[in-house]
């Protein structure tokens, strides 16, 4: 089975610091309830990039120094639930 992509999109907060936002394979209503999210946070003067996902998604606070790693670690996450389901089901 192929993997889906997570459709990653930039939203703002109260104080224009952007996050971004992403359906999680649990999401069947648009909009979607359970998300995977992505904030900056300013750490040792610079950014860096962690999760603020619903709690469902299960462990948050990761960290990462930009936000390509940080997407493409949470993508290997969303990929792995989409496989293990996949596995339940057979």
């Amino acid at each position: 089975m192929k993997n889906s992509m997570i459709n990653w999109e930039e939203d703002w907060d109260n104080n224009d610091n952007s996050f971004w936002v992403g359906a999680s394979p649990y999401c069947v209503d648009d909009p979607p309830e359970i998300c995977w999210r992505l904030r900056q946070m300013l750490f040792g003067n610079r950014i860096e990039w962690y999760t603020d996902h619903d709690y469902e998604l299960g462990q948050r606070g990761e960290a990462w120094p930009t936000i390509e790693e940080a997407k493409a670690a949470i993508q290997k996450q969303h990929d792995e639930i989409i496989l293990s389901e996949c596995d339940d089901v057979e």
